[in-house]
């Protein structure tokens, strides 16, 4: 556990109450139950169906919109690609799954925004993209005129994690039922995340799911994440150095432009930029999952502030 203590100096206002103490729970439902018997007074991690337990005047619960978000990744560079996964395939891919229906199988109806650029819907740039349609008829089309009309069979590993509520497993069971539909075959192999780093860095993987949140409010770190510039991670990760084809050198000099412009400019910047990522359908956004804020009922002041973070400064908590 982490313990904090109030710093009577803060140059703000201090924090309102002396101590919070942070503890680390395995999962959600082990939250759940020290939140209801009173051992927790807020629960950081709880998932929609879960909070459905949450019952009693003693416990709240509410569904807020969050930046974090999970995705998919097609690594065209990859060792492991039986051919070169070409734009029409990762195209195809990425008409061929079924979105609204991934949310409503993975987090439950209205518990997540569907999101299309890897940034998120509520920062400069992230608004205003269209969701690609579900379209398994067009993706057909699409693997035929890249000449894999009998479909083809793709590794796909991803970190064994359940994160913002999504089970990655159920998530890539979704994606590979919705796949198998236009004849391309997912073989699924979950492993712990430190496995999945070292392969996505290594010798990359064709087909993944994974998650990123905000470290602070501003589109210029999705940007250098996943803006497919040169050396940037998932340009690396996707495998640049063997096929450069989907490499976007354009959006480091966008983003240089980006960052020393007005807002507005910035924002349409980020918005083209998102443009660029999105037609390439390497980074391939899926969900944008609701935070659950669960608490005990004496706790004021939970909210989820634009970086997903709860200001633990804020926080009140009645005698």
């Amino acid at each position: 556990e982490l313990r904090l203590k109030r710093n009577e100096k803060y140059w703000r206002e201090p924090a309102k109450v002396d101590e919070i103490v942070i503890r680390q729970v395995g999962d959600a439902v082990a939250q759940a139950q020290l939140l209801q018997s009173g051992q927790a007074d807020v629960a950081m991690n709880i998932d929609p169906e879960t909070a459905k337990t949450l019952t009693g005047p003693n416990v709240k619960t509410e569904s807020a919109p969050s930046n974090n978000f999970v995705y998919l990744a097609i690594s065209s560079g990859a060792v492991a690609n039986p051919f070169p996964i070409t734009a029409d395939i990762r195209e195809a891919i990425s008409l061929a799954i079924d979105r609204k229906s991934l949310v409503d199988f993975t987090l439950g109806e209205g518990n997540g925004r569907l999101i299309s650029v890897p940034f998120p819907l509520d920062f400069p740039g992230g608004a205003g993209h269209s969701i690609p349609e579900y379209s398994p008829d067009k993706a057909k089309e699409l693997l035929t005129k890249a000449g894999h009309a009998d479909g083809f069979t793709l590794e796909a590993t991803y970190p064994k994690l359940n994160v913002y509520g999504v089970d990655f497993t159920l998530a890539m069971q979704k994606i590979q039922q919705d796949l198998a539909a236009v004849n391309i075959k997912l073989e699924l192999k979950p492993v712990e995340f430190p496995n999945w780093r070292e392969a996505a860095t290594k010798d990359h993987i064709p087909i993944t799911f994974v998650f990123f949140a905000p470290d602070f409010y501003g589109t210029s770190q999705y940007v250098n994440y996943f803006g497919l510039a040169p050396d940037t991670p998932w340009a690396k990760r996707a495998g640049a150095a063997t096929d450069p084809s989907f490499v976007l050198p354009e959006s480091k000099t966008m983003l240089a432009e980006a960052l020393k412009s007005a807002p507005d400019k910035a924002e349409k910047i980020y918005f083209d930029i998102g443009e660029k990522i999105k037609a390439q359908n390497i980074i391939v956004p899926m969900i944008s999952p609701n935070t659950i804020l669960a608490y005990g009922s004496k706790v004021h002041g939970v909210r989820n502030s634009p970086a997903s973070n709860v200001p633990l400064y804020e926080i009140t908590l009645d005698d």
